[in-house]
């Protein structure tokens, strides 16, 4: 045995170094491969991994990365032989051509993560919840920040609220007059509000001046259970039409300081007797709530099928729809119903209007409705011409126009001037001279030429002649004495 010590120190080094390089590669050595490490049925954890990079057999029911065949390469990568170190990593590639790769969590030194499945190049992704890759998506994820959305300009709206969860509607508040412009869309067979607003014949109300017997005014006490008839005149039925306006109150009772919250008015339209035919989408009410609480109306329908056969049926346009005024106009709103006398068609049409609350300590008389208008597509048959044309009056292609009744007025001229001039007055008195002579008998026949006129008991005096005959006046008796008539005599007998 040698001993190691000054003198041959450096010795036993060098021979020491020749004996390492003869057992072990040199740094600048070279690998072709890496052998791999048959595990196959090993699920290997992350602590059992080897240091540094090895590669194993896998089954696809040991690790769970199952996508196709029966095994997979798997590459397993440790950088240190501690947690310092980590993440553990292992990267597979299956028999369908995938690359997958894990790494352990950092919870534990014995679970691994999820596999991931590594995305190709030109890949393309699902829309959410889309079967297919480009195929629509049926869900959607909110918004991180939800976003509100509202509209300005020519028309405002209530802003609303929109993360990506679910469809959102803008209610349009109002619309400016001054954004609307000329065109749009056409019309075949209809027409918009803003022709009706243009155009007389467009937006005539098309219930005005309905004959009285078309029209029938009931009212209730007792929420409807019964109605009894409302005694109205005609010319207040014509006028609760026609935009004048006849004020009725529910229950038919003007009392003050008496519940009312049954108390109910309804009126009938019968189409074949009122003579309407036309499409209704829009009723204007002036009412005066006058003390009522919840004062509402609705409207209602039934076919003329149902009207023939008998059948209280109704179909309901609005239901109870609050109205309100002291008074004021309130306007209801319906799809386009046509008013007529054929089968389908609505052969009646009625109001109901009542509250909610009219309390016994209430000084008013309650709900009083004072006026319905109806407008909307085209009057086939109208009451009147105001119905069709949106004015009183027809005229001709001369300009002549005709009036359906009277006119008053404080005055009226032609060509510029007054009338009263040329046509007296029915007392004459401010416009005429009277004569200031008693009338004449005898005399020869003249036009005359005075500008006056005789007074209403004005007397003529007794004619004694006429064209050289004389008159002659006595009793029977008298003409009886007469001897001789005569011929150039005419004789009154009187009594």
């Amino acid at each position: 045995m040698k001993f190691i010590n000054s003198d041959n120190l450096n010795d036993a080094l060098s021979a020491f170094r020749t004996k390492c390089n003869a057992a072990y590669a040199s740094k600048s050595h070279t690998h072709t491969s890496i052998n791999y490490q048959d595990t196959r049925s090993d699920n290997t954890t992350p602590a059992q991994v080897p240091l540094g990079l090895s590669v194993h057999l896998k089954s696809n029911n040991i690790d769970g990365l199952s996508d196709g065949g029966s095994y997979h390469p798997s590459l397993m990568i440790k950088p240190w032989n501690d947690k310092s170190g980590w993440p553990v990593g292992q990267i597979a590639i299956t028999q369908n051509n995938n690359l997958y790769f894990r790494v352990s969590k950092s919870s534990d030194d014995t679970t691994w993560n999820a596999w991931q499945k590594v995305s190709k190049d030109g890949h393309t992704h699902n829309y959410a919840g889309s079967s297919s890759a480009g195929g629509a998506a049926t869900s959607a994820n909110k918004l991180a920040t939800a976003r509100t959305i509202a509209i300005s300009g020519g028309a405002t709206g209530t802003a609303t609220s929109f993360d990506g969860s679910a469809n959102i509607s803008i209610p349009i508040t109002s619309v400016s007059e001054s954004y609307l412009s000329w065109g749009g869309k056409n019309f075949a067979g209809s027409y918009g509000p803003i022709d009706a607003a243009m155009v007389p014949h467009l937006g005539a109300n098309r219930l005005a001046f309905m004959p009285a017997a078309g029209v029938n005014f009931e009212y209730s006490t007792n929420g409807g259970s019964s109605w009894s008839t409302y005694s109205t005149s005609d010319a207040n039925k014509i006028n609760f039409f026609n935009g004048n306006g006849a004020g009725h109150i529910i229950g038919a009772n003007s009392s003050t300081k008496i519940d009312k919250a049954k108390y109910m008015f309804r009126v009938t339209i019968t189409a074949s007797t009122a003579k309407v035919y036309t499409v209704l989408n829009k009723f204007v009410i002036y009412c005066s709530t006058n003390g009522s609480t919840g004062s509402y109306c609705t409207i209602q329908g039934r076919t003329q099928a149902n009207v023939t056969a008998g059948t209280d049926t109704w179909v309901t346009f609005a239901d109870k729809v609050g109205i309100s005024g002291w008074s004021g106009y309130n306007v209801i709103n319906i799809s386009g119903r046509t008013i007529g006398t054929n089968s389908d068609q609505y052969g009646q049409l009625r109001f109901i209007f009542g509250v909610t609350s009219h309390a016994n300590t209430v000084a008013y008389a309650g709900l009083t409705v004072s006026s319905v208008m109806g407008f909307g597509g085209v009057g086939w048959t109208t009451p009147s011409t105001m119905a069709s044309r949106g004015h009183l009056y027809t005229y001709d292609a001369s300009q002549n126009a005709t009036f359906p009744a009277g006119i008053s007025a404080t005055s009226f001229t032609e060509n510029g001037k007054a009338l009263s001039s040329k046509y007296a007055a029915a007392s004459h008195g401010t416009h005429v001279t009277y004569a200031t002579t008693a009338p004449k008998a005898n005399g020869t026949a003249a036009v005359g030429s005075v500008n006056r006129v005789a007074r209403e008991d004005h007397v003529h005096p007794l004619q004694t002649t006429m064209n050289g005959l004389t008159f002659w006046t006595g009793t029977q008796e008298q003409y009886d004495a007469i001897a001789t008539n005569s011929a150039t005599t005419i004789y009154m007998i009187t009594e």
